[in-house]
C-alpha cells in the first residue's frame, strides 16, 4: 500500500520505496522541462565528417528532461533520479535550487520516453513530450550533423516550450513550425497524479483579515489554489470536476482553481491526500 513523505509541507505519494507511477507523471505535468538545447560549438574537430566543411558552422546539439526544484526538496529529487534510475543531480547553492536531469539519448530513449508513453501526461506539456521524442530519434540517427537535418531539429524546438530564441531565429533562416500535436482531454484518470501535480503546481496559504473593532474578532481564511497558463484550461476544470469544489477564474494568459470555502478545504482538499493513499 501507498504511504505518504513530505515535500513542501504537503505529500507526496510513494508504492513502497519507490514513488507511485501516476504521482510522478503528475509531478513532472507540473515541475518537469522537455528541451533541446543547439549551441555554438567552437571546439576544434578532428572527424573528417565534422571538419571536412569549414565554413560552416558547427552546432552542439542536446536534448534534456530536467526537473528543478528549491534545495530544500533535495530529498524529492534524489527520490525522482532513484525512480527513474538513470541521470544526474546538480546543485546551485547561489541560487537555492537543485535539478534532476537526464541528457543522455541512450536513457532517454531506453528509460525517459518509454515510461511517459506508457503514462502519459495530461498536460499541454504532453505536445511538447512528443515533438521531444522525435527530436531525440533524430539526433539518436545523427540527423544534427547534416545541415537539413539540423534544420529539421531546430523547427521542432521551434514548436516547443517558447520557441527560438532571436539568436537561433538568425541563424536558422529556413526554420518552418512543426505542427504541435493536439491533445485529447481525457479527464483526471487517479488521484495519485493529481497528488503529484498539486505538490508542484498548488498552493497553500492562510489569510488573516484583523479586526475593524475592538468588539470584533480577527478573521483567518484558508485557501486553496492551481494556477495555469490559459492553454491548460480544459486540465483545471477537470481539476475542479475531480476535487468537486472551488471556482474558476482566468484573463488571457492564466486560469486559476481557488478553494476559499472553509467546508470545502476541511471536507475534500485537506483529505485529499488520505484518498489519494489509497486508491
Amino acid at each position: 500500500m501507498p504511504f505518504s513523505l513530505r515535500r513542501g509541507g504537503t505529500l507526496y505519494v510513494t508504492e513502497g520505496n519507490k514513488l507511485h507511477n501516476e504521482y510522478v507523471v503528475g509531478f513532472c505535468d507540473a515541475e518537469a522541462t522537455f528541451s533541446i538545447s543547439v549551441t555554438k560549438d567552437n571546439r576544434i574537430r578532428k572527424s573528417s565528417r565534422r571538419s571536412s566543411d569549414n565554413s560552416r558552422i558547427i552546432y552542439s546539439v542536446h536534448p534534456s528532461f530536467a526537473i528543478s526544484l528549491n534545495i530544500k526538496d533535495w530529498q524529492l529529487i534524489y527520490s525522482l533520479q532513484s525512480f527513474f534510475g538513470v541521470g544526474k543531480i546538480k546543485k546551485d547553492v547561489s541560487n537555492n535550487a537543485i535539478t534532476f536531469y537526464v541528457n543522455s539519448v541512450e536513457d532517454l530513449l531506453n528509460v525517459v520516453i518509454p515510461f511517459f508513453k506508457a503514462h502519459s501526461l495530461l498536460s499541454q506539456k504532453w505536445a511538447d513530450f512528443v515533438l521531444f521524442e522525435k527530436a531525440v530519434y533524430l539526433i539518436k540517427e545523427g540527423a544534427h550533423l547534416t545541415p537539413s537535418g539540423l534544420t529539421n531539429i531546430v523547427s521542432i524546438k521551434a514548436s516547443m516550450n517558447k520557441g527560438l530564441s532571436d539568436m537561433l531565429v538568425a541563424q536558422f533562416p529556413e526554420t518552418y513550425l512543426v505542427e504541435r500535436p493536439v491533445l485529447i482531454n481525457k479527464g483526471i484518470r487517479d488521484g495519485n497524479w493529481l497528488a503529484g501535480f498539486a505538490d508542484g503546481e498548488g498552493s497553500f496559504y492562510i489569510r488573516i483579515k484583523e479586526a475593524s473593532s475592538a468588539k470584533s474578532i480577527n478573521r483567518v481564511s484558508f485557501f486553496f489554489s492551481i494556477n495555469q497558463a490559459i492553454r491548460d484550461s480544459d486540465l483545471i476544470y477537470d481539476i475542479a470536476k475531480f476535487l468537486n469544489c472551488g471556482a474558476i477564474n482566468s484573463n488571457q494568459k492564466y486560469i486559476q482553481l481557488r478553494v476559499t470555502k472553509f467546508e470545502d478545504v476541511e471536507t475534500k482538499i485537506i483529505p485529499f491526500h488520505f484518498f489519494a493513499l489509497r486508491r
